[in-house]
Order: C-alpha cells, then structure tokens, then sequence
C-alpha cells in the first residue's frame, strides 16, 4: 500500500496534486477535539475498517478507512497504554482534524495522503481547505515526493 500511495501522488507535479484543492480561508476556531471526540464515541464507524500502517510510522497509531469508499473517510487511531483504540484524527469530506494532544505528529499529513488514494481529489472532486489546511497538503505532497527516494 505505501508503495502505490507513493507513486500515486508521486506520478503528479505539486500543481497536479494541488488541482482540486481550493481556497486559502481563514483558519476557522472550531472545537476540534469535540469533532475526534464524536467520531471516537462512534466505534461502528471505524472499528472494522481496514487497518493501514503511516507512511511514516509512529508507534502506537495506524490509519483507517476503506478504499473503495465513495466518501473521502479517513481516521488516525492511537493505541492507548490501556490497550484501547481511539480515534485521534479524521479527514472526512474536506474536514480535517487532529486531537490537540495528537498534534506535531505529523498526522494531517498523512489522512491526506490516504484521503488521496482513496478518493483523489480533481475537477470533479474539490476540496476546500483553510490556510493551514493549504499547508498540510504541501507538505504531504512534498514529503510523498522525499519518501519515493
């Protein structure tokens, strides 16, 4: 899987890959955390999903989604020290969170990565984002164009 990811988003120039991708809104003060915590309290949505491993792996966090999936739906689960999964991040439609204490890992980049194969964006597909969210998605591009080397 982290291969064909790679040369997915790899086969594209920066302008390519960035098609689709629209607006450089403010960034929005919205109650992240209330928005992971919803989605962790709703285990059916994302307990049996198939797991993937980060392109960059990070102990203790997979993702998971399904990608035949017509909805762009994408989680980050962290395996707790208890054994417990929860949901620390999500990309769904053109929303994406991370947990505030999940935060600095790097995960936004990955949910677009993954949010990419599973359903790329383009013409038909748009995805609008805010001025860090615009950055998030430069820097998985740029970071799947330093792991293909």
């Amino acid at each position: 899987m982290r291969d064909e990811l790679i040369l997915a988003v790899t086969a594209l120039s920066e302008e390519e890959f960035m098609k689709g991708v629209i607006g450089n809104y403010p960034n929005v003060c919205v109650d992240i955390d209330a928005i992971i915590a919803a989605y962790d309290f709703d285990r059916k949505t994302w307990n049996t999903l198939p797991e993937w491993e980060l392109l960059e792996p990070k102990a203790d966090y997979v993702l998971r989604y399904d990608r035949r999936a017509t909805e762009r739906l994408v989680f980050a689960v962290w395996k707790h020290g208890d054994g417990q999964l929860h949901v620390v991040g999500v990309f769904c439609d053109d929303t994406i969170a991370v947990h505030t204490e999940h935060q600095r890992q790097k995960l936004g980049r990955e949910l677009v990565l993954a949010g990419y194969v599973q359903r790329p964006w383009g013409d038909d597909s748009l995805v609008c984002v805010t001025q860090l969210g615009r950055k998030t998605f430069l820097s998985a591009y740029q970071h799947a164009k330093k792991w293909a080397q």
